[in-house]
């Protein structure tokens, strides 16, 4: 355990020192700030266009036109925070397909896995280490999404719906599921291959007659982009069984990946 939480710890190491994190990170903080610019105009244009045609009518904005203006704007705040939540949702898979995919086939290239299993380490307790920390950061990716999540609807006075509120535990679990096939796969194939074919693994892209419907997991459960936009609720119960079920399938894809490294040959 000592061993797995150290190769945990120096791959939490290592990723902190790689550019695209940082960059995504501060993608993140930019989103935010524009996000939260496009809205403050919208509410302008909206309550402008209310007042425009209050006075081509000849009269003052009443509370009925100021009752409109308001569904409006919390329609289109709705589509914004929708958007906000599929571009971050977007990042958090880049980052785990970027992580997962060069975990193991980065040390293998350069030949560092021979010092580390050369110690009192098992091919067991490296794949695991380095699976931990990919969860650890994919963790704080998500967390991170749902400070900016949080800090972009208050500052916008948006409605944190429940489907909004769960998001960025979802986007975590629809990560890992990712994060754990693509792991798979980098052991099969080059790692660039290995990230486009862990993207599109899912369900989601195949119609019903096809096998691979029914076989493959399915991403599309976790998008509640669309629940945000209609502002439809989900209930707690939800959220149990889909956690469940992305803990079933990275299960099944990190023991199948245990299994394939321990009899991968080392070049």
């Amino acid at each position: 355990m000592r061993e797995t939480l150290l190769i945990a710890a120096d791959s939490i190491r290592a990723l902190l020192h790689q550019r695209l994190l940082v960059a995504l990170m501060l993608v993140m903080l930019g989103l935010t700030a524009a996000f939260s610019v496009a809205v403050t105009e919208m509410k302008e244009s909206v309550l402008q266009a209310a007042e425009a045609g209050a006075e081509a009518r000849g009269t003052d904005l009443d509370e009925e036109g100021l009752h409109e203006a308001r569904q409006q704007i919390d329609m289109a705040g709705s589509f914004f925070l929708a958007a906000f939540y599929w571009f971050a949702a977007f990042g958090g898979t880049a980052v785990t397909l970027f992580i997962c995919c060069t975990a193991v086939a980065a040390d293998l290239r350069r030949g560092t896995i021979r010092m580390v299993l050369a110690k009192p380490v098992s091919r067991t307790q490296f794949l695991l280490g380095k699976y931990c920390g990919a969860i650890a950061v994919m963790f704080s990716y998500s967390a991170l999404a749902g400070i900016a999540l949080v800090i972009f609807t208050r500052s916008n006075a948006l409605e944190l719906g429940p489907a909004a509120l769960y998001s960025p535990w979802l986007m975590f679990c629809s990560n890992l599921m990712v994060g754990s096939a693509a792991l798979l796969l980098s052991l099969l194939v080059h790692p660039l291959v290995a990230a486009v074919v862990a993207f599109f693994a899912s369900a989601s892209f195949f119609s019903s007659p096809n096998p691979l419907h029914f076989i493959l997991p399915s991403y599309d459960l976790f998008n509640v982009s669309s629940l945000i936009m209609q502002g439809r609720l989900i209930a707690i119960e939800d959220i149990f069984t889909l956690t469940l079920y992305a803990l079933d399938v990275a299960a099944i894809f990190l023991l199948v990946a245990l299994w394939r490294f321990r009899s991968k040959e080392l070049l």
